[in-house]
């Protein structure tokens, strides 16, 4: 933890003695978590491979800590959703769908912690078919 602190990954938001010893709770700094499109270039299909496996690992630990962490865990009324859906669209029109969506996201974070509100996870994958299936229309 302490590496990850070090190298801007985490912060410690808050201490406190437990028993003679020092308890402390993080938080993931999501600057950090991002890679810079150079970065990106650079990766080979194998690190991408990688990399979204410990995305989807997290995804997975992030429910489990949901439904664990909560003795009345109810997905239903909690508006839990998970889905997928395919969609057609150009290179150019998949790029605006995702960009419209961070900014959408990226407008609501800005909502500060208030009675009536729960913080939430959105996560957003957007990758082409196992084949890239295209439709020559005529049009």
């Amino acid at each position: 933890m302490a590496i990850l602190v070090e190298a801007g990954v985490l912060d410690i938001v808050s201490e406190r003695r437990t028993r003679g010893a020092v308890e402390r709770t993080y938080q993931l700094v999501q600057s950090a978590t991002e890679l810079d499109p150079e970065a990106i270039a650079a990766m080979s299909i194998e690190d991408h491979r990688h990399l979204f496996a410990a995305f989807v690992a997290g995804l997975l630990a992030d429910f489990d800590r949901y439904l664990d962490g909560n003795v009345n865990a109810d997905p239903r009324a909690d508006k839990v959703t998970y889905r997928q859906t395919a969609l057609w669209a150009t290179d150019v029109e998949a790029e605006n769908l995702v960009a419209e969506v961070q900014r959408v996201v990226e407008q609501q974070q800005a909502a500060m912690p208030k009675k009536g509100r729960s913080r939430r996870i959105i996560s957003l994958i957007s990758l082409p078919a196992a084949t890239r299936d295209h439709l020559d229309t005529g049009t």
